[in-house]
């Protein structure tokens, strides 16, 4: 078993979430101010910063080998797109011996994300990938909610044909 540190799409929520199925999520949690997310290809990367750092948001996991060498294929780590190496965390965790994924190429031109990485609801539902909307279905008032003037006059019901 391994902890690792998760800041983007392997979030509760985020498109790549499905990876951490089964696994074991410890809680919440932020690095030591002493690094900086950016924004790549529509997808965060975390470096070490030499100054100016900040507390970087996200989750722990307590994952196994199997789970742990699907990371690393979908981080690209034998290509050299992210390494994965131990991160500082600020208390609770700070004694944890966990790792992250740091992007291991140049951020030049890249967006500064600050300290976290909005996470949106994964799409799974077919309606929302091809961006449909699926109508509201409206619920019937409850009894409650139901106002019933008595000074109405009661209208006559139509006659059936």
């Amino acid at each position: 078993m391994a902890v690792i540190f998760v800041y983007g799409t392997l979030k509760r929520g985020g498109e790549n979430h499905r990876y951490l199925d089964g696994q074991a999520f410890l809680g919440e949690g932020r690095t030591e101010a002493a690094y900086r997310l950016y924004l790549l290809d529509g997808y965060p990367g975390l470096v070490a910063a030499d100054g100016g750092g900040v507390a970087v948001a996200g989750e722990l996991w307590d994952v196994d080998e199997e789970a742990l060498r699907r990371i690393d294929v979908l981080e690209g780590t034998k290509v050299g797109l992210y390494r994965r190496a131990p991160v500082r965390l600020q208390p609770p965790h700070d004694q944890a011996a966990a790792e992250t994924y740091f992007y291991a190429r140049s951020i030049a031109g890249c967006e500064d994300l600050g300290a976290a990485y909005p996470v949106e609801r994964s799409k799974s539902d077919p309606h929302e990938i091809i961006g449909a909307r699926r109508p509201r279905t409206p619920h019937p008032p409850k009894a409650a909610e139901i106002a019933i003037d008595p000074d109405a006059e009661a209208e006559e019901p139509s006659p059936m044909d």
